[in-house]
């Protein structure tokens, strides 16, 4: 099976009928119709009461749907961690003694871009790099917290400048505790940098508000309306001008009622 010569004096039996105990060897056979089927042998030598070896007493196991089911386990096993470190966001495992224990690649390129070494560093040393000592701080105990009470805890809107750059950047991120494969418990951080859909929302917002603005210094008055339900959602300047109290909501027909017989039908069908 692995490209050597095969030599008798190798075989389990002949290792056995020498004296050589041989705990357990693998190895497949081949049938007629192609079928592979992959054995476990377990053999140990027979002697005399001299001590000297006379022959070999062999076990056979068939272990074909166990070698099977191994080779699918390390299949699944790859591919997970492949998804994982090609992920777009971000994660990160902290095990029991607050380190850093595995962190895919996205994170090490983003988030914690400047923190070298980043595999087996301090978790409290790694967030001082990146953020001012109070939010470090903060981020530190959220930690503490899910890994000794298992408590999952989800971030809000999280807006902070950088230690380490001269950027403000905004994360959406979750802690969840798991059990590591050494038995004990750690931290598994998901996240996502929103930096630039917060950026964008700022953006949006600010140019809303320069828009209402420059409607209020221009005297216009802006609605809209739910084609399903006639309801109409009005601003301030536009309540003004239909002479509707600050407080008062009214929908498409009774607005409709405040405009002159002469000119209802056309109002009624420009909205």
């Amino acid at each position: 099976k692995d490209g050597r010569e095969l030599r008798l004096d190798e075989l389990p039996a002949q290792r056995a009928a020498r004296g050589e105990l041989v705990r357990d060897f693998d190895f497949s056979l081949v049938f007629d119709d192609g079928t592979v089927r992959e054995l476990l042998g377990y053999g140990t030598p027979l002697c005399d009461e001299r001590g000297e070896p006379h022959g070999a007493v062999h076990a056979l196991v068939d272990i074909t749907e166990r070698k099977r089911t191994e080779a699918e386990l390390r299949r699944s096993q790859q591919t997970f961690a492949e998804l994982v470190e090609r992920a777009p966001f971000g994660i990160y495992v902290v095990d029991s003694e607050f380190r850093i224990a595995h962190m895919n690649a996205g994170s090490q390129t983003g988030a914690f871009r400047n923190v070298r070494p980043v595999i087996g560093r301090n978790l409290a040393e790694a967030m001082r790099i990146l953020w001012p000592e109070a939010v470090a701080a903060e981020i530190i105990a959220l930690f503490r917290h899910t890994l000794e009470t298992g408590e999952p805890y989800c971030s809000p809107h999280f807006t902070n400048p950088r230690h380490d750059v001269a950027t403000v950047e905004s994360y959406e991120w979750q802690l969840h505790r798991t059990t590591l494969p050494d038995g004990q418990y750690g931290v598994i951080c998901y996240y996502f940098d929103s930096t630039d859909l917060r950026q964008a929302e700022d953006a949006l917002r600010q140019s809303k508000e320069r828009l209402h603005v420059a409607l209020d210094s221009a005297s216009f008055g802006t609605f809209d309306i739910n084609p399903l339900t006639d309801d109409l959602g009005w601003d301030a300047q536009m309540k003004r001008i239909w002479g509707i109290q600050p407080d008062e909501q009214i929908n498409l027909a009774a607005a409709l009622q405040r405009v002159h017989p002469d000119d209802r039908e056309r109002m009624a069908a420009t909205v």
